[in-house]
């Protein structure tokens, strides 16, 4: 097993135990935070060297990322915008009370989109 994903692993367990115990709170915090970053672009969290999400895209190009299988619904590229949509109205502006990255950053006019929901 690849040693990032066996880390990655064993830092859910702790994950799991911290979020029984109340005394736990900053370390379950803590290790969320982690464990959040290891499912986003290594990029987007300074010290980080390997995630999920590059891990899947490092081996594909644009037109895999695109493309529709047969018996699916969606491509792997509306699957990464729909949880990145999700986080971003749950975090931003229902834990938050921001505005979400989608207005703040203008990704309705640069995607021409007119959906502000999921």
């Amino acid at each position: 097993m690849n040693p990032d994903r066996q880390h990655w692993n064993e830092q859910q367990k702790h994950l799991q135990k911290a979020l029984k115990r109340k005394a736990d709170h900053a370390l379950a915090l803590d290790l969320f935070l982690a464990q959040h970053a290891a499912v986003h672009s290594a990029r987007l969290a300074p010290g980080v060297n390997w995630s999920f999400e590059d891990e899947v895209f490092e081996a594909l190009d644009e037109a895999a990322i695109r493309r529709l299988l047969p018996q699916t619904e969606h491509s792997i590229a509306w699957m990464a915008w729909h949880s990145a949509r999700c986080e971003d109205i749950t975090f931003n502006l229902l834990v938050a009370g921001q505005d979400q990255v989608l207005t703040s950053g203008g990704w309705l006019e640069r995607t021409c989109s007119p959906a502000r929901d999921t």
